[in-house]
């Protein structure tokens, strides 16, 4: 199997210069914890993720306000996100994804085509594939014991 099978492809993405108040609200009314961060081509220059918000918050009113009079809701993305990012394709192996993930204990992985975000894979992704796959299982053994009791009579 493929990311591409699994991934989500509508991605809720935001700007670099796209602010911390935003990208709040927007997480809060979309309930995700990651955004890929783009350029207006949709070339990937980063993630922010719900921890790296809150974090910001606990570091920014740890500071003397009169020091930086910006407000926290305004600080664009580009100051907070992550630049150094794992990344996968749409074409690598599912299976290979999800160990990455489970070793490194990431929560996503952008994907990308190119350099451009082709959609995102999220540990809530396999977390479905699993409920699928256990629902499938079920059925598979009620059909089984059904055919041994009818073969039985």
């Amino acid at each position: 199997m493929q990311v591409e099978t699994l991934m989500t492809e509508n991605v809720v993405a935001m700007l670099a210069n796209d602010s911390f108040g935003s990208a709040m609200k927007v997480m809060k009314s979309k309930r995700i914890r990651h955004i890929p961060v783009v350029d207006k081509k949709g070339t990937f220059l980063g993630l922010i993720t719900h921890r790296d918000l809150l974090a910001a918050s606990a570091s920014y009113l740890t500071k003397e306000y009169t020091k930086n009079r910006q407000s926290i809701w305004q600080i664009p993305l580009k100051q907070l996100m992550h630049r150094k990012i794992q990344t996968t394709t749409p074409k690598a192996d599912l299976r290979e994804v999800a160990r990455l993930m489970k070793t490194n204990k990431w929560g996503c992985l952008p994907v990308l085509q190119g350099k451009r975000l082709a959609g995102i894979i999220t540990s809530s992704d396999f977390l479905a594939l699993s409920i699928n796959l256990l629902s499938m299982h079920e059925r598979l053994q009620r059909t089984l014991s059904k055919n041994v009791a009818k073969s039985g009579k």
